[in-house]
């Protein structure tokens, strides 16, 4: 399965519904997720054809004030990264972890895509600001080489945000870590 997904992410729960209303009335998009999140963000993920994602993102900016903080569109998002928006799969750790943390929401997923399509890695975990006054992470797993290529694979994807918090990748990660992180 190929999709292209749309995200939005606004400052105001109230300017994120309005856009998520917008969009949803006038292009040929799904709305996949609609909801608050922290610290008091809200996010809009979608899906559609490319024209209708691209055109869903344009009338939101249109739109937009100063309450709207990033969109993103990603025409083919790995089945790893859409899989994971929904419910992480439980993966062995294999020669370590890969810690991704952005500002934001947006620059995760694009990240998140960006490693899986660089490199032979699986993602254990994707957290899109819940809990985590906005910040967002993805940790995966896979052998060490492939660990530092997906790594610089979504540090190149998002260096020119400005968003980036870390990226570290840990080898032989202690079982008593492995306990915590699964």
């Amino acid at each position: 399965m190929s999709i292209c997904i749309g995200f939005l992410e606004y400052i105001s729960i109230g300017k994120g519904i309005e856009a998520a209303d917008l969009i949803s009335k006038n292009t040929a998009i799904e709305i996949l997720l609609s909801a608050p999140n922290c610290p008091g963000r809200y996010q809009v993920l979608f899906s559609g054809d490319v024209d209708a994602v691209k055109q869903a993102i344009k009338l939101a900016e249109e739109a937009a004030d100063f309450n709207f903080l990033d969109s993103l569109v990603i025409p083919r998002i790995d089945d790893k990264v859409y899989a994971a928006l929904y419910c992480p799969t439980a993966f062995e750790i294999k020669d370590g972890i890969g810690v991704f943390e952005t500002m934001t929401m947006t620059a995760t997923i694009e990240g998140a895509d960006a490693m899986v399509k660089a490199a032979d890695v699986d993602i254990i975990e994707l957290r899109l600001g819940k809990g985590l006054a906005g910040k967002s992470y993805v940790i995966v797993t896979g052998p060490l080489q492939d660990l530092k290529t997906a790594m610089n694979a979504a540090l190149d994807s998002v260096r020119e945000r400005g968003v980036l918090i870390s990226s570290v990748v840990i080898p032989s990660l202690s079982p008593e870590m492995v306990k915590h992180i699964i």
